[in-house]
């Protein structure tokens, strides 16, 4: 809970409190990361009645130094946050007179900027050029309305409303009707975008990233941003509210743009691209019985590079209660990957376990692990072809056995794929990739060293594929100081070259000093590769 005054234009200091919870109660995790609240904060939480007490006392002070009967307040959406200060009132203050002269900022919006796509606090701030933060609190939305309110204030003595009365009526005004949506970044603007490949940021008009991404075109691809399907969710529109101009780099390749994209995210982090963000700093790697996983390589943890930490956890379950390990709540959850409190239950486990087991743990091998993998890389295959997606049946309200079935296949083949993805992104970390991307008529070459991009040029259409020009490293050491950027950064290459084949263009790729000597990849060798990658 949060507030503050303003007094000749100028807010105070923002009095903010975390509220004390009842006796037992928690916060869930959806509003732990929206919020970054620990647990450790209870100690500094205040009670409502306290906060209640100081917040009414503060009111009654402002109302007094305005002449008036009650605090004139400004709420960015007063139609929801009345309902708490009622609350309250009718807790601590039964039958007193209300404290607060509500004013609406959504409302003062609605009727300035009618066209404007969204009028939230964050597109509204954002339009107005606040750098809102990405965390949900309360100190942070009293600092957006202020600001808001110092911009609408500007406009509102323009058309000559300057007090408090004059603005109650201005809101007792008919909202205007609304027209079609305006955005800051103008269609003109954005015909004149290049029809060539780059990487583009979206900006708000303080200078703000708000959104990084690349394309074949960027003029195509910025007005697919604001086609009617594209905008159609609340996230999309409230970022297209903000943008008010586009930066772009162009590069000669859509691969070579995708690299770009990926480097650009890590080190901007625009709040509204949703990929390859995350833990820039790490990869992680799994110990062999794949149950422990830690980010710095040792000799417990040699199989890796991984995304998360995570990332293999339900095939390393499965490999466990292969080998015996009971099927506790948490393992169970664990091995269909869920959380504990959606685990399904121990009966129906149990028969998907049996059936599980005897169809695709059969296959003799020397090891229990063994046979986990060769089920692996048979679902793998048979993913390929029947694929193993969710069905809308696949999410009742409780588990059955053939859903924990499908669940359980899909660990040891995602499992088996982002290990051999490991193999292939560490063999890629040092090498050259040469390609033709149509419909271009030359040729590019990149040169890969330790997972960063050294260098890119043309290549002639007759010239041979360069030869890797750095020592040859083992395996071992290029798994040391391989980072979450160098993981994203491979796996565009992979999923670019993916993409250049299946459009007709060529690929050859050598991999530098892999046992002690360079390895040529030419197009037919890497299509049989990519299939299992």
């Amino acid at each position: 809970m949060g507030w503050c005054t303003i007094a000749a234009g100028e807010p105070s200091a923002i009095r903010s409190a975390w509220v004390r919870l009842p006796e037992g109660a928690r916060i869930s995790k959806p509003v732990r990361e929206v919020t970054g609240y620990r647990d450790e904060y209870r100690a500094e939480a205040v009670s409502d009645a306290d906060l209640w007490a100081e917040l009414t006392a503060t009111a009654s002070h402002l109302a007094q130094c305005a002449g008036r009967e009650r605090a004139p307040t400004l709420i960015h959406f007063a139609q929801f946050e009345s309902r708490w200060l009622d609350d309250l009132r009718s807790r601590f203050d039964p039958g007193a007179p209300a404290a607060f002269d509500v004013a609406c900022l959504h409302a003062i919006a609605c009727r300035l900027y009618p066209d404007l796509p969204r009028r939230g606090l964050r597109a509204l701030s954002g339009f107005l050029g606040f750098t809102a933060p990405r965390r949900s609190r309360s100190p942070d939305h009293v600092a957006a309305s202020v600001f808001v309110w110092k911009a609408l204030a500007a406009q509102l003595a323009e058309r000559g409303v300057a007090d408090w009365r004059a603005l109650e009526a201005f809101l007792a005004e008919p909202i205007p009707k609304r027209g079609k949506k305006s955005f800051p970044f103008a269609a003109q603007a954005r015909r004149a975008l290049p029809d060539s490949p780059g990487v583009y940021r979206m900006l708000r008009s303080n200078g703000d990233v708000l959104y990084v991404g690349k394309a074949t075109s960027v003029k195509k691809r910025i007005a697919s941003h604001f086609s009617a399907g594209a905008r159609s969710t609340e996230r999309a529109l409230e970022m297209l509210t903000q943008v008010h101009s586009v930066d772009v780099v162009a590069t000669p390749s859509a691969l070579e743009a995708a690299l770009v994209e990926a480097d650009e995210i890590k080190r901007l982090s625009p709040p509204y691209n949703v990929h390859l963000l995350g833990d820039v700093h790490r990869a992680w790697f799994v110990s062999r019985d794949l149950r422990s996983t830690v980010a710095e390589l040792d000799d417990a943890h040699p199989l890796g590079p991984l995304p998360s930490r995570w990332a293999i956890a339900a095939y390393g379950a499965v490999l466990a209660l292969a080998e015996g390990a009971q099927p506790t709540v948490a393992m169970r959850a664990r091995a269909v990957g869920v959380p504990e409190v959606w685990a399904p239950g121990e009966s129906v486990f149990a028969g998907a376990w049996a059936d599980f087991t005897r169809e695709r743990l059969a296959p003799p091998s020397r090891t229990t692990r063994g046979r986990v993998d060769k089920a692996a890389r048979s679902l793998w295959l048979l993913a390929r072809s029947e694929g193993l997606e969710e069905r809308p049946d696949d999410a009742p309200e409780g588990w059955d056995e053939a859903r924990v079935r499908r669940n359980l296949d899909r660990a040891l083949v995602s499992g088996f794929q982002l290990l051999r993805r490991a193999r292939w992104l560490l063999a890629l970390s040092d090498a050259v990739v040469v390609f033709h991307e149509p419909p271009a008529t030359g040729r590019r070459v990149v040169v890969l060293r330790a997972g960063q991009v050294v260098s890119r040029d043309d290549l002639a259409a007759d010239a041979p594929v360069p030869p890797f020009d750095a020592p040859a490293r083992p395996f071992r050491d290029r798994q040391r100081g391989f980072d979450a950027t160098a993981y994203d950064r491979l796996r565009v290459v992979t999923t670019e070259l993916k993409r250049v084949l299946a459009e007709g263009g060529d690929v050859a790729v050598r991999l530098g000093g892999l046992r002690g000597r360079d390895r040529l990849l030419e197009r037919r060798a890497i299509e049989r590769l990519f299939v299992w990658l």
